[in-house]
């Protein structure tokens, strides 16, 4: 039960972030990927992976409040 609470808040607040993000074009929410190949080598962009933070950190609070209410 722990672990499908933990991972479902995981997933709900990852993914609603990302949806704001793009809903609203806001970079910091935002999962962009650029790959561009130059002839001395190759340039990858990244972007933004704090929606999965911030739900890795609403996970381990929704699992730290099971355990204190169990």
């Amino acid at each position: 039960m722990k672990f499908i609470v933990c991972f479902s808040s995981l997933v709900l607040t990852a993914g609603s972030l990302f949806f704001i993000g793009y809903l609203f074009s806001i970079p910091l929410f935002m999962f962009q990927h650029e790959y561009t190949d130059v002839t001395n080598g190759y340039m990858t962009y990244t972007g933004s992976i704090l929606p999965l933070l911030i739900g890795v950190v609403v996970s381990f609070l929704s699992k730290k409040l099971i355990s204190a209410t169990s």
